[in-house]
Parts: C-alpha cells; sequence; structure tokens
C-alpha cells in the first residue's frame, strides 16, 4: 500500500504520508474473492479465539488474586503447608 500512499501525498505536494486523510483511505479499492476472505477467516478465526480465551482467563486470574491476596496478606491463609 505504501505506493498508492506515496501516489496520494504526492499529489498534495508532500515529502511524506502524513497528508493521507481518512477521505484518501475511504477511495481505496481493495481486490477481494470469497477465497480470499475464507483463507483469511480460517487463519484469523484461531488467532481472535485465543485472544478471546486469554482476555477470560486473564480477567478470572485477576479475580482470584484479588480475593486470595487480602487473606494472604493478613494470614488468614497460609501456604506454609503447600
Amino acid at each position: 500500500m505504501k505506493p498508492e500512499f506515496t501516489r496520494i501525498a504526492s499529489n498534495k505536494q508532500t515529502t511524506g504520508l502524513w497528508h493521507v486523510t481518512v477521505a484518501d483511505l475511504k477511495r481505496l479499492q481493495f481486490p477481494y474473492s470469497d477465497e480470499t476472505i475464507f483463507e483469511f477467516c480460517q487463519n484469523a478465526d484461531p488467532i481472535i479465539y485465543q485472544i478471546y480465551n486469554n482476555l477470560f482467563e486473564n480477567s478470572r486470574l485477576a479475580a482470584l488474586r484479588d480475593s486470595l491476596l487480602p487473606k494472604l496478606m493478613s494470614g488468614e491463609l497460609s501456604v506454609a503447608n503447600l
């Protein structure tokens, strides 16, 4: 995409890509096919699923930490016998 961004920026007489606007991006067209979308989903879905699972697990572990840490700090729970 850099050549296309460079072309857009050159029409605006700039030296960089900083003047590529949202409107410029909305005018861009990307060729795609159903097969390309399917292949992307085949690769992206497991990653998205793992991200979701990681977020859920992080939330669960943070809740566990928040419930156990005060008890450990106060001496209500001990790890000496583990």
